[in-house]
């Protein structure tokens, strides 16, 4: 069964906990503050960090191959500090993380010799939605992501490679959500990301992604919407039946056979530079509005065109 320790627990000696599986949870006494300094050794069952209030700040957590230790979960994602962390098997689930979260880390607070990864240890995580107001995620510039898991030491001068990133981790998704493009609250993309893998960093232990594909979600009125300032790049996959529209700088679509049926609008000043042939999929519209498309040599395959007085083709 779970077990839940009756007794405030002080000093620094070590707790030995064995249970049947993960699906049985150990639990220290709901009074308990920081007086334990010991280790706490979980060979085999579950261990929420989510829920612990900071028992093991000042102790040492250790894992066994049946361990299961719950990081965030939603509606509590903050940073678990542990005074030591030693991982020598099992799995660590850091739940739903926000790219660039400066929460739901493990903070190790003794530094590079209080962590260790001893055995085959898995890491698990999934991402956010993002509210991408420009549609910055999209470009090249920010198509290599990675959140940090595990921080407060050098990893780079550390032993990691005995920890993996979870299989169902390694290929992810995230919903773009943007205000005003289709009803309140609407995705207006899904963007797949793939290629998971962890890497040391001067500050821990993060895991990267690569962006691989753009889905353009149906119903979400005028579509995606991207913006920039400058020149970018796109050349990931563009899928799905929504609309997109370019509302300034220059972006350069550069995936050949692009598959997406929606319209394609071009606004704002916007210029859009189709580098492959098929760039604009099965767009079912293509508009200029104040905004120019250069075609290059590229072949298209478009529903139909339309150009005001300000925009332009270029062939």
């Amino acid at each position: 069964s779970d077990v839940e320790l009756s007794n405030v627990i002080e000093g620094s000696g070590v707790i030995d906990v064995t249970l049947a599986d993960e699906n049985r949870e150990f639990d220290f006494s709901s009074a308990q503050q920081l007086g334990f300094t010991g280790r706490l050794i979980l060979n085999a069952g579950t261990y929420r960090l989510d829920e612990d209030g900071g028992v093991l700040a000042q102790a040492g957590l250790e894992t066994g191959l049946g361990a299961n230790v719950v990081v965030n979960s939603a509606g509590s994602t903050a940073d678990r500090t542990l005074g030591a962390l030693t991982l020598a098997g099992g799995t660590i689930d850091f739940g739903t993380l926000a790219v660039g979260s400066q929460t739901g880390q493990i903070v190790v607070a003794g530094g590079n010799d209080a962590f260790a990864a001893a055995g085959a240890t898995t890491l698990k995580a999934a991402l956010a939605d993002e509210a991408d107001a420009a549609g910055s995620s999209v470009f090249d510039s920010s198509k290599d992501i990675s959140v940090v898991l595990i921080e407060g030491f050098d990893a780079q001068n550390e032993d990691w490679t005995k920890l993996a990133l979870d299989a169902g981790s390694q290929n992810l998704t995230q919903v773009i959500r943007q205000s005003n493009r289709g009803a309140a609250g609407d995705a207006v993309a899904t963007l797949s990301y793939s290629n998971g893998a962890l890497k040391a960093t001067a500050e821990g232990i993060a895991a990267g992604w690569e962006l691989s594909q753009i889905e353009l979600a149906a119903g979400n009125g005028s579509g995606l919407l991207v913006s920039t300032t400058d020149d970018q790049t796109i050349s990931a996959l563009i899928t799905g039946s929504g609309a997109i529209e370019f509302a300034g700088g220059t972006v350069k679509l550069a995936h050949a056979d692009n598959t997406y049926t929606g319209a394609t609008s071009v606004t704002n000043g916007a210029a859009l530079v189709l580098g492959a042939d098929e760039a604009l999929g099965d767009t079912a519209r293509l508009n200029v509005v104040n905004g120019s498309v250069d075609f290059g040599t590229t072949t298209q395959t478009i529903g139909s065109i339309t150009v005001d007085a300000q925009g332009s083709l270029t062939m």
